[in-house]
């Protein structure tokens, strides 16, 4: 949308006003804030901090992997004054025991909520109520600049975190990160790690097909030899971003010659922070790393532009993400990586006992310990539904704050399989659903149906949890399919 829906607007305006006159008629002495854990959850807190500090305000916050009913009860028991709660798409059993405490609450949110939200103690601010395509960071910045005109410098968070969520980015907050010379934008080829990897390298490895280039990088370097394109500058490899504007053309008809399918050209949005340019879309992965590891708050300095610490914890999580990888040929003889990946079926390897998602988001600090990873032969991959559907139960092998990256990692190689993931931790299990021919979020509620209230998602991509006590019904309901 090319302007923000009057509806929204007022939605905003009338939350903003209404907290500028509590804060001053009522001073509450601690703001609660409950995030969840992935981009969009963290690029909302480091807007509503960064929000609440410049009010002078005093704060408390947390990202948790999920907002449970556990969670519910700990908010209950906890002393504060007034709380926002971000990103997290709420059941109606939730949002009346919220409702129940009296206590004032904020929620910005864009997930679904069916039903009617009326209650006197909670101020809704839904994008999805108004018809917004608009992730929860985009919501809370939008909230923070009706506060004030001086929280528009926080408008390149929100489009982290919209980029984190695979939204589009609206041209109104946009405008307001341009303006403030924090993001600019170019049109070049959907390629992953524009800013750091090496062009060749990047090439190799993007998930745009090259016919004779993917997983090669002789043939990338020599790709870029013909199109005229220096590998190397001032002693260094070239990334995406170092190119000339004619460099790109070059590089994008070279690669539209060479056969590639679809559309690869996109909008490449890059993030100066203290003078360093970065991919927004690999800045969005350093942060959710962050909180896929139990460090959120390590992606919230990255927001910031404090990025050291996040950046190592982005190489720990890369070498997980490849760890379980590594598990899943193991275990299949399939290679998953690059563009190796073969499609090919896969046989059963039996069932097993002994997972978490992005709608459904554990422990206050969001932290997932694991206890058997390290290929001790745990854990199994079935095939059911002639070939339709993969179940692949990593058990403790692979993180649960992983294993939603590694089907979605799978989805992009095995197009036409339904992929469902399951990773333990303490006595839950998290389920993760990837689908392009089904909508993912009913077929998992139905799978779920009884055994579990923590689900939420979208078309393509659901998750949820379940316990331990609960495994073996959940497998035999995806093994009992006979057809769809």
């Amino acid at each position: 949308m090319e302007v923000l829906g009057e509806k929204f607007r007022q939605v905003v305006f009338s939350g903003a006003q209404e907290f500028l006159g509590l804060i001053e008629t009522k001073s509450p002495r601690m703001i609660r804030i409950i995030a969840h854990n992935d981009t969009d959850g963290i690029t909302s807190s480091a807007i509503l901090v960064r929000v609440l500090k410049r009010l002078n305000l005093r704060y408390w916050l947390s990202n948790p992997k999920v907002f449970d009913l556990a969670e519910v009860n700990k908010l209950e028991k906890e002393e504060w004054d007034l709380a926002f709660i971000l990103d997290f798409g709420l059941s109606e059993e939730k949002y009346r025991r919220l409702e129940r405490t009296g206590k004032k609450i904020f929620i910005l949110d864009h997930h679904i909520m069916d039903f009617p939200t009326e209650a006197k103690n909670i101020t809704l601010i839904s994008a999805y109520k108004c018809d917004e395509n608009l992730s929860a960071s985009a919501v809370s910045y939008l909230f923070g600049r009706a506060l004030s005109e001086k929280n528009k410098d926080l408008a390149f968070i929100g489009i982290l975190g919209l980029l984190g969520d695979l939204q589009k980015v609206p041209p109104y907050i946009l405008k307001d990160a341009m303006d403030e010379k924090k993001v600019s934008v170019r049109r070049g080829p959907r390629i992953f790690g524009a800013s750091t990897r090496p062009l060749h390298r990047a090439l190799a490895l993007s998930d745009i097909f090259i016919p004779g280039v993917s997983g090669r990088e002789e043939e990338a370097l020599e790709i870029l030899r013909q199109a005229g394109i220096k590998q190397m500058e001032n002693g260094r490899y070239r990334t995406l971003l170092d190119l000339s504007e004619g460099e790109m053309k070059a590089l994008c008809t070279l690669i539209a010659t060479r056969g590639s399918n679809g559309n690869f050209i996109d909008d490449i949005y890059i993030f100066n922070l203290n003078g360093k340019l970065y991919d927004g879309r690999e800045l969005s992965s350093m942060v959710n790393s962050c909180g896929r590891l139990g460090k959120a708050e390590l992606g919230i300095e990255a927001c910031y532009g404090n990025l050291q610490k996040a950046e190592k914890n982005y190489e720990k999580y890369r070498k997980e993400i490849f760890a379980a990888l590594k598990w899943f040929e193991k275990k299949k003889g399939v290679m998953t990586s690059g563009a190796e990946g073969t499609g090919r079926g896969v046989e059963s390897a039996g069932l097993g006992a002994g997972g978490r998602e992005r709608g459904a988001q554990g422990s206050a600090n969001g932290k997932s310990e694991r206890k058997g990873r390290g290929g001790n032969g745990e854990g199994q991959v079935l095939e059911a539904c002639n070939g339709k559907v993969w179940l692949i139960n990593a058990k403790e092998e692979v993180r649960d704050t992983i294993i939603g990256v590694l089907i979605s990692m799978l989805s992009s190689y095995y197009k036409d399989k339904i992929l469902i993931g399951m990773a333990s931790s303490d006595e839950r299990i998290k389920i993760s659903i990837r689908a392009s021919n089904l909508n993912a979020k009913e077929f998992l509620g139905k799978m779920l149906d009884g055994i579990s209230e923590e689900t939420g998602g979208h078309a393509n991509a659901a998750g949820g949890f379940i316990s331990k006590a609960n495994e073996a019904i959940f497998i035999n309901r995806i093994t009992e399919l006979a057809k769809w």
